[in-house]
């Protein structure tokens, strides 16, 4: 009986100790996974930002936009998304096409949007919607906008022009004024994470990082333009994140022809005018008899 109780006791804490070592493992690799993730997450966050921020380092002047393009675009728009909070979802502006070559390079047309994905993901505790940002570019040589980068992932991007003084400098749409900072801001999640929750399940939270600069705006001290590519240059053509075009006003009733002008009704035929009887004439009594 002893024999017995003793191997129970040894294939217990066997048990126990394998247990323990599985749990060990487990927790191990889950961690391994999650700084996986979050080193993805950082990499890719910080490489979008890298691209936004040399693009906004060379941005170009309206004048150089209106010399380049024939018109001036350098939009900012700002977006509610499903859990209250704001995001930039439109940044439009003329940038250099290759830095590299400096004054030399043309003038590109980029424009950065933000848009929902529909998914949700679990940041510490609170659940947030993730947005796929695109980067767009148009060339007068393309003549058209294509997808030359993004991220996905994101669940908050926010841009802020600022002036010299640190002041925010902008309120509206449409930029009239170089600003001579932006604030670039994007937090990134993992797409690992992202589990359908179960009844009684607890959703792990998704690695987050968070990537912010303070660009400086090299040209906002410039003031004139450039050469035409070619004269005439025919405009911008209709940019991503833009808002679609207002309908258009109602046709007006369709007008027939002119009723003609109302007369008075008509009155009754009028024949000559016949003279006014004459008074009545009575006769004259007999003459009588003086008494």
């Amino acid at each position: 009986m002893a024999f017995v109780l003793d191997h129970l006791a040894a294939i217990l804490a066997g048990s126990v100790l394998l247990g323990a070592l599985l749990f060990l493992q487990m927790r191990q690799q889950h961690e391994a996974v999650a700084t996986t993730q979050r080193h993805g997450a950082q990499m890719q966050t910080s490489s979008f930002v890298e691209t936004l921020q040399r693009d906004v380092e060379n941005l170009r002047t309206p004048a150089q936009a209106q010399a380049a393009f024939g018109a001036r675009r350098f939009t900012l728009r700002r977006a509610a998304g499903a859990d209250g909070e704001t995001y930039t979802s439109q940044f439009a502006f003329p940038t250099l096409l290759d830095p590299a070559l400096g004054d030399a390079s043309p003038v590109a047309l980029v424009v950065y949007t933000a848009e929902p994905t529909g998914e949700t993901v679990a940041v510490g505790a609170v659940t947030r919607p993730t947005y796929r940002i695109r980067r767009h570019l148009y060339t007068r040589a393309a003549g058209a906008v294509t997808v030359t980068g993004g991220t996905e992932n994101v669940v908050d991007f926010d841009v802020t022009l600022l002036g010299r003084d640190g002041s925010q400098t902008w309120q509206g749409t449409a930029i009239t004024t170089m600003p001579a900072r932006v604030r670039i801001a994007a937090v990134g999640a993992s797409a690992g994470t992202r589990t359908r929750e179960l009844p009684g399940q607890t959703r792990t939270a998704a690695p987050s990082v968070r990537h912010a600069v303070m660009a400086e705006v090299m040209g906002t001290r410039a003031s004139g333009g450039t050469t035409p590519v070619e004269p005439g240059a025919p405009g911008l053509p209709e940019l991503p994140g833009d808002p679609p075009p207002p309908p258009p006003p109602p046709p007006s009733p369709p007008s027939g022809p002119s009723s003609p002008p109302s007369s008075p009704p008509p009155s009754g035929p009028s024949g000559p005018s016949s003279p006014a009887p004459p008074p009545p004439t009575f006769p004259s009594p007999p003459p009588g008899r003086n008494i």
